[in-house]
């Protein structure tokens, strides 16, 4: 069998990564070349996210990425990602990935590592467990709902107590996009997602960088809703369109003060609404499992559980 040469990724290697990745990945969202490059395109320079290929005899059999996690008060952690093609799994190309990583994140002084692996793939968790990875107890508890069957009674009676209360729901293109309002958008997202159960403590990027988020392939204002108290943004949730007649809830969130209203459930049948409206077939969503209320709303939805993505981290 011929050497595994490890490189940096050129773009034409995309193709051939993504049928690997959306095959490992069938019950979601394919990712598309354009999506790819758009989210590459977009990631903070700062970051420095970095992407090889692992090749042998010309054929692209998988690739490692990774970058430092610059949304977090803790300094020097990253995450990495390694994807290898399953008809090649044990033939050393996800040590080989692994092992230039590490020797790359170690250079640059990385402290922690996070990783995040389909709870489905024993293999790939054991290969992490190996290299002295472990359970973080927090993830993503990935769901999908078929918009077509969706239980919507439950969001209709809240979305009518929310309507008579005053708060209104509407869309960013119906509204006037300014700085002043990016950055409210930007505080709102600070302080919700500090509320997400996690390991580290999250500090909204700059504006400027806060903004990539809202360029990503497939955002756009037109499905980005806000709940609005008089002038005041009180919660969000923008859909980001994807391939195949999927969409992805991007975020959804209330401001604490605002709470138990039944303000999340009215913002979440629009959404739901749209995508009916559109030809969506279905919405991807991901919740760290500890994150009881919202998973309690998804589940009223009829979201379905799909395979979990479980993290895992090494301290270096």
């Amino acid at each position: 069998m011929s050497e595994i040469t490890i490189r940096l990724r050129v773009p034409a290697d995309d193709e051939r990564y993504l049928a690997i990745r959306n095959a490992i990945a069938a019950d979601r969202a394919p990712i598309t070349v354009d999506e790819y490059r758009g989210f590459i395109e977009l990631e903070p320079q700062r970051a420095g996210h970095t992407i090889v290929t692992a090749e042998r005899a010309g054929e692209v059999l998988g690739e490692a990425a990774w970058s430092q996690r610059v949304f977090t008060t803790d300094e020097d952690t990253y995450w990495m990602d390694i994807l290898v093609d399953r008809d090649h799994w044990r033939q050393g190309i996800g040590s080989s990935l692994y092992e230039y990583a590490m020797q790359h994140l170690v250079d640059r002084g990385a402290k922690k590592v996070y990783v995040q692996l389909r709870e489905d793939l024993p293999e790939a968790e054991a290969f992490a467990v190996r290299r002295g990875f472990a359970r973080t107890g927090h993830g993503d508890r990935v769901s999908r709902l078929d918009v077509n069957n969706a239980n919507l009674a439950k969001v209709r009676e809240a979305a009518r107590r929310v309507e008579e209360s005053g708060i209104r729901i509407t869309t960013l293109d119906q509204l006037r996009v300014d700085e002043a309002l990016l950055e409210e958008l930007r505080a709102l997202d600070q302080e919700t997602t500090r509320d997400i159960p996690g390991e580290e403590k999250y500090l909204a990027p700059p504006l400027d960088e806060w903004k990539l988020w809202m360029e990503l392939p497939g955002m756009s204002h037109d499905i980005f809703w806000v709940a609005m108290d008089g002038d005041k943004i009180i919660g969000i949730a923008p859909l980001q369109r994807r391939a195949g007649g999927y969409a992805d809830n991007a975020f959804t969130a209330v401001l604490r003060a605002y709470r138990g209203r039944g303000i999340a459930r009215a913002l979440k049948l629009r959404t739901v609404e749209w995508a009916r409206e559109n030809g969506i077939r279905a919405i991807i969503t991901g919740n760290d499992p500890a994150n009881k209320p919202m998973l309690a709303i998804n589940i009223d939805l009829g979201y379905q559980f799909l395979p979990a993505n479980i993290e895992l981290a090494k301290e270096l």
